[in-house]
């Protein structure tokens, strides 16, 4: 297993440029080949799970299976966002597009916001003690790295507003997919979940409802390790996904 940061992220390179999404892309291209593998089983959470999507879309013949916790496809957040509840939900991607405000209130006092909202979103909150948000806190406060997280939502933004972006994505993931969703989540309705099968044929839907966007969580952990290893054997032996015990 490898579990890399993203571009940008804690201790990884912090370029001025390069957060759009087929830069991203090419990073897990070069991450698996790098690696000596032909493909690989793809999981990913928040823009981890974006990405994973856009991969196994652009790049099925590097996509073994795919895992996504917590983030939409994108066809269906095209979906959604046409509906005030969702758009109201996504209010914090038109902030992040002011000018160094954003940066300057994320960043200040050692990043005490992040801990905050962090804290605040997720459903589990013992999970995140002090000395957990510390971590988060001294990864985002290492140069360049807010600003880098923030760049993300620059380019998706940028993207969003070109003609290319009202078209739908026309290919179907052919691997089989598991999605898993913490049904409190604060940002991300849980019609994001519903009518997925005309884009992803193969997929299996896990609701949570006790847990929310920090969908593996500290108290979930046990749960999750045991579904996945049961989904990652049904998946593997059968040709379409199958419901997995609780």
């Amino acid at each position: 297993m490898v579990a890399p940061d993203l571009r940008g992220y804690n201790d990884t390179d912090k370029p001025s440029r390069g957060y759009d999404v087929p830069t991203l892309l090419r990073d897990i291209v070069g991450l698996i080949k790098g690696l000596g593998y032909e493909k690989a089983i793809i999981i990913g959470h928040d823009w981890g799970g974006a990405l994973a999507w856009f991969f196994a879309i652009t790049y099925p013949q590097l996509t073994e299976r795919l895992v996504v916790l917590n983030a939409p496809h994108p066809d269906a957040m095209q979906r959604e966002l046409k509906t005030w509840k969702q758009l109201r939900k996504s209010w914090y991607i038109f902030a992040l597009q002011i000018p160094w405000l954003p940066e300057y209130l994320l960043g200040r006092n050692h990043a005490t916001l992040i801990a905050q909202i962090i804290h605040r979103v997720a459903f589990q909150k013992a999970a995140f003690p002090t000395e957990v948000l510390d971590h988060y806190r001294e990864a985002i406060q290492k140069p360049g790295a807010l600003h880098a997280s923030i760049n993300y939502y620059h380019s998706l933004f940028r993207s969003s507003l070109s003609p290319a972006s009202a078209k739908k994505v026309d290919k179907q993931i052919i691997a089989p997919t598991l999605l898993i969703w913490g049904e409190q989540d604060v940002v991300l309705n849980i019609e994001l979940t519903k009518d997925l099968e005309q884009w992803v044929p193969n997929i299996l839907v896990k609701r949570i409802p006790d847990t929310a966007w920090w969908s593996y969580d500290g108290v979930m952990k046990m749960r999750y390790d045991h579904w996945l290893a049961l989904w990652l054997v049904i998946s593997k032996n059968k040709a379409t996904s199958s419901t997995i015990p609780d």
